[in-house]
């Protein structure tokens, strides 16, 4: 039986549909917010939803732009790689264990990341994913004060 022609929702009446989407969003954007603000686009707190372009416009307009330049800039670290090869300064890295925002493997997040901080680097791991100031406030603070101790 072939499939039936597909429509956009604007072309269906919605109330005929079961199914809109499965999957993954097109876009996900994880973004802080209150509960007041939530409310305020019509959203519901840890859940996902699929908004038209109208509530789109609406929830962006409500956030916070992110400089891109911190992405785009270079610097020089040649200083910061001899202060950490000679020892001079001493490097800790954070690693949430759960965190799967750049996938493991070649191109993961760690190891990778705390290899640039040089051999002495020390690695403090932690339960948690991307946003562990988020989900584990407390003992990424904890972790954070065994990061600076000598």
């Amino acid at each position: 039986m072939p499939a039936p022609e597909a429509q956009s929702v604007n072309e269906a009446d919605s109330h005929d549909l079961d199914v809109v989407a499965i999957g993954s969003p097109l876009l996900d954007v994880i973004e802080l917010a209150t509960d007041e603000q939530l409310a305020h686009v019509g959203l519901e707190k840890g859940s996902m939803t699929l908004v038209d372009l109208a509530t789109a416009n609406a929830i962006y307009a409500e956030m916070s732009p992110i400089p891109v330049a911190y992405f785009t800039d270079k610097l020089d670290l040649k200083v910061f790689y001899e202060m950490v090869g000679t020892g001079k300064i001493k490097t800790s890295y954070v690693h949430a264990v759960n965190d799967f925002a750049l996938p493991p493997g070649e191109y993961g997040s760690f190891p990778r990341f705390a290899q640039r901080l040089g051999p002495l680097c020390r690695i403090l791991q932690l339960q948690g994913a991307h946003y562990v100031m988020v989900t584990r406030p407390s003992e990424l603070a904890i972790t954070l004060i065994q990061a600076g101790r000598d």
